[in-house]
């Protein structure tokens, strides 16, 4: 059984979130590749971009993969994320709720409140 903190509603008017401990599956895959740059982290799951826009480059691709992953494990409840050292490797993860995303119903009937 593994827990980790994830965002939850919390319940409120303000459509705000708290983090809670859920049971989660956690699911990471790591590779032996070039890795990536820590300056370049950031722009991993953002639409449309590519660390690499080189001529020469081997892969080709719209940009779109991460930020389609990014946007599914969201919509999930969950979190996602990578570690990389430049010229070793890198580690992408994503951890989902076991028993779902928490959704508004779930949250209107633990807090007693009603949708008109």
């Amino acid at each position: 059984r593994t827990t980790a903190p994830l965002p939850v509603p919390d319940g409120t008017a303000s459509s705000g979130s708290r983090l809670a401990a859920r049971d989660v599956v956690w699911i990471s895959v790591m590779d032996t590749g070039i890795g990536v740059r820590r300056e370049d982290l950031p722009e991993l799951f953002t639409e449309f971009t590519q660390l690499d826009s080189s001529a020469s480059r081997d892969q080709q691709g719209t940009g779109l993969g991460l930020a389609l992953c990014k946007n599914f494990v969201n919509m999930h409840g969950g979190s996602i994320g990578a570690e990389s050292i430049y010229g070793r490797g890198s580690s992408f993860w994503f951890i989902l709720p076991a028993d779902g995303p928490v959704t508004t119903t779930a949250i209107e009937g633990e807090y007693g409140i009603r949708s008109a």
